[in-house]
């Protein structure tokens, strides 16, 4: 599923958690295309959490409708605590917007919402851009 690291170069850890197969599989087809990326998948909130706080990520991806916990919950949770990510790039994907806004870390925000169905071009821009920088 995702390109393989060539010597010496290594992977970006990406968490996605999404309770929709159909939608993990479009955003690590997306993101595998264009990228080198390591995915650990899970399809509920409480997964995502026990994740999240138990390694580091390069990039995290929730959806904002997962059960028993939400996207945005996880995601402050994790900017508020002693997590690994504090300040990784989240991405938080929902049904519920109509266009891409980026949030605030010092808000305890996702970096990023992005609305559903996901825009592949914008998704793959913003991730690179994102990763580069770190």
């Amino acid at each position: 599923m995702s390109k393989p690291a060539k010597s010496g170069e290594s992977a970006a850890k990406v968490l996605l958690a999404d309770d929709d197969e159909i939608a993990q599989s479009i955003i690590s087809d997306v993101l595998s295309a264009v990228l080198r990326v390591e995915f650990t998948m899970v399809s509920d909130g409480r997964q995502a959490l026990v994740s999240a706080l138990s390694q580091r990520f390069d990039l995290l991806i929730f959806d904002r409708n997962m059960d028993p916990i939400k996207g945005d919950r996880i995601i402050r949770c994790l900017r508020t605590g002693a997590s690994p990510n504090r300040e990784a790039p989240m991405i938080l994907t929902t049904a519920e917007l109509d266009h891409v806004r980026e949030g605030s870390l010092h808000l305890a925000e996702a970096s990023l919402y992005m609305p559903k169905p996901i825009d592949a071009s914008g998704l793959i821009k913003w991730v690179s851009r994102s990763l580069a920088l770190q």
